[in-house]
């Protein structure tokens, strides 16, 4: 498991080297140059329990694969985005536009975005955020400790494209 491969985090970074502190070639990066991998990608399938009476206090979170993708855990194409070059540290893709619930809530020109599975913050040009959470159905800024966060209720189904 990763926790006995790195027992001093549970923390796995995907990111490029340029941002290892180490400067250490990222695991990913050495399947890759090894000529182990099918494919040169890997793909996280994220669980999420809403309303599952069912579920435990712990369930498995999801599925992280290297070197080739499972169709069976998702639906139609996948559109494949290169990393602009010269930019490999975080996952920078160029962004079309944002939308909430299938409506565009930016019109503003958003060239490039990082795309991190190891958060839950949304961050970017203040104009951005401010559009996509005022989409949100009940969202409300946060007070207090809170300030600059923003609040809405769940279980809420949101959809993000």
């Amino acid at each position: 498991t990763l926790r006995t491969l790195f027992p001093y985090t549970t923390l796995f970074r995907s990111g490029f080297q340029s941002l290892a502190a180490s400067g250490v070639t990222p695991f990913w990066q050495n399947l890759w140059q090894a000529g182990v991998l099918p494919f040169p990608g890997f793909a996280f399938y994220l669980t999420r329990f809403v309303n599952v009476s069912s579920a435990a206090t712990v369930e498995p979170g999801g599925v992280l694969t290297f070197g080739y993708l499972n169709d069976s855990l998702y639906d139609g194409e996948i559109n494949y985005v290169a990393i602009p070059e010269g930019l490999e540290s975080y996952w920078v893709v160029p962004m079309d536009n944002v939308a909430v619930n299938g409506t565009n809530v930016t019109g503003v020109d958003v060239p490039m975005v990082a795309i991190d599975t190891g958060t839950t913050l949304i961050g970017g040009p203040s104009t951005v955020v401010k559009a996509l959470y005022s989409a949100i159905p009940g969202a409300q800024a946060a007070t207090g400790a809170y300030t600059g966060t923003v609040l809405f209720k769940a279980p809420l189904e949101v959809h993000w494209s």
